[in-house]
């Protein structure tokens, strides 16, 4: 087990911990890269685009060498656009956070009531954070929402990534809520296998209301933890 204790968020704190939550975030742009690139509907296109080369070079419409010129094109331009479009997707959701609630750790969980930031500390070093907020439940349940979860890769796999969680569940037992949720998306695996080994279960998958999401089919899970059951 690693040396670490989780501590409450301290104004000293605030540029390490949003570096962390940025770099946490960005570890995720190849994964959702080659979940694009994986897709039925990206090996169409590039499917479609192969034939109709083929069709023109075959009708002499065009030589070989610009149907091969063509076709290398056309990848280019696909995993240009997948390049582009997962940095466009991920720095735009890291800006907004940023300017918004881990704009203001303080005035956005620390002041306000039943809510709270922690972070995880190794040697004197920021290592980890998570954060709880009230959720609104579309059931009345007293739901707390666990997010901002985030351990550095130097120093996962050391019980420190529950630890946090454990650190939320805590609090809202404290708090007097009912149960805890999050929500995640479909390429983050290890944040998921995390989440279902200590306990929580998936209850929803949504896609989110822009073009892009929409485009590539790409889910945002849901997942719940009932504080009294796991008493």
């Amino acid at each position: 087990m690693a040396d670490f204790h989780i501590r409450v968020y301290k104004d000293n704190d605030h540029m390490t911990v949003r570096k962390l939550f940025a770099n946490g975030l960005e570890e995720y742009i190849p994964p959702f890269r080659k979940y694009v690139l994986t897709l039925p509907r990206t090996r169409l296109f590039l499917l479609g685009v192969h034939i109709a080369i083929l069709m023109g070079f075959q009708c002499s419409y065009i030589s070989a060498l610009q149907a091969t010129l063509c076709a290398a094109a056309a990848w280019c331009g696909t995993l240009s656009f997948v390049w582009l479009g997962a940095n466009y997707t991920f720095s735009t959701y890291i800006q907004r956070s940023l300017k918004e609630d881990m704009l203001d750790i303080q005035k956005s969980y620390i002041q306000k009531k039943r809510t709270c930031f922690w972070v995880a500390e190794s040697n004197g070093k920021v290592v980890g954070m998570v954060a709880a907020r009230p959720y609104s439940a579309s059931n009345g349940e007293t739901t707390v929402e666990l997010l901002r979860l985030s351990v550095s890769k130097e120093h996962r796999g050391q019980g420190i990534g529950k630890a946090l969680c454990r650190t939320v569940v805590n609090f809202g037992r404290q708090e007097g809520y009912e149960s805890v949720v999050l929500d995640t998306s479909m390429i983050q695996y290890a944040g998921r296998k995390l989440y279902e080994s200590f306990g929580f279960t998936l209850i929803n998958s949504f896609i989110p209301p822009f073009f892009i999401y929409r485009l590539l089919h790409f889910c945002v899970l849901t997942y719940s933890y009932n504080i009294h059951t796991h008493n």
